[in-house]
């Protein structure tokens, strides 16, 4: 039988390593460090803090709704036991905060249970993670008061709606990388119409709507030219639903491959039909 240490943590509390000590009875020093097996338990700790100081190791970790973008320890000792962690009944625990004064004691928010979706490069290796919504949710979430995506409110007559102004012209003078109309051709030609990530094909939803329509993604973003490059259109770039091209450029400071995105989606489609069946 499993002994798992998230039955006697709340996401959204605060922790200090001493309390973690303290907790789960333990002396064992190595909790300092970013990536802790807990002995007795069949749970990982792994401590995150965004902005380190500046006398670290500049790892380049972001926390952005629900998926964890963090690097390994550079010598990648402990790389395989994230790889793995499910097939060995291992969860993984995450501690997060933006900075080591941002709390208390040096404290953590603990964001709760996180599955091994993806991972690049090596020494260190850059993972994604995402968060496994669990039972144990019963502190306010502090990022967002309410979330983005939620279910419209019935009208108030008795409250009038406010008006925003927009639409005022502005001249400006921009600089920007030239585009290859042939390019998307030849991309399409290659890859046919149907998203490289989740796999709908547009004309199966909209109908004659959409026709052949799809967008054309650049694996190496343009605005990181430095001077006009060669592109293969079949190795570096790729064709993409509107949704799945959005969510790739969504987090700017730390962008995903569409291989990564690509693990996100059929993740969660695998997590939604688990959950279909369970109820």
């Amino acid at each position: 039988m499993s002994n798992r240490a998230s039955s006697r943590l709340t996401e959204g509390e605060i922790y200090s390593r001493k309390e973690l000590q303290k907790l789960f009875q333990t002396n064992d020093a190595t909790i300092k460090n970013g990536v802790f097996p807990l002995k007795g338990y069949d749970s990982i700790l792994l401590f995150v803090t965004e902005n380190k100081p500046k006398d670290r190791t500049q790892y380049v970790d972001l926390l952005d709704d629900g998926i964890l973008y963090w690097d390994g320890q550079k010598a990648g000792k402990t790389d395989r036991k994230i790889i793995e962690h499910e097939a060995n009944g291992i969860e993984l625990l995450v501690f997060y905060r933006k900075s080591k004064q941002e709390h208390p004691d040096s404290g953590f928010r603990y964001e709760g249970r996180f599955r091994y979706i993806s991972h690049r490069g090596a020494h260190p290796a850059h993972f994604v993670l995402q968060h496994i919504p669990g039972a144990t949710q019963r502190a306010p979430r502090q990022v967002r008061e309410e979330p983005e995506s939620y279910s419209p409110r019935p009208a108030d007559p008795t409250q009038e709606t406010p008006y925003y102004r927009e639409g005022r012209l502005i001249q400006g003078l921009t600089t920007r990388h030239e585009r290859n109309r042939a390019l998307r051709k030849a991309a399409i030609h290659i890859h046919g119409t149907r998203c490289q990530v989740c796999d709908l094909a547009l004309a199966e939803l909209y109908g004659p709507l959409a026709g052949d329509y799809i967008e054309v993604h650049h694996k190496n973003p343009v605005a990181g030219y430095t001077g006009e490059v060669v592109v293969n259109p079949a190795t570096d770039m790729a064709v993409l639903c509107p949704n799945c091209h959005r969510m790739l450029h969504h987090n700017r400071k730390e962008p995903i491959s569409v291989e990564e995105l690509r693990a996100i989606v059929q993740a969660n489609r695998k997590s939604s039909t688990n959950q279909r069946r369970l109820m």
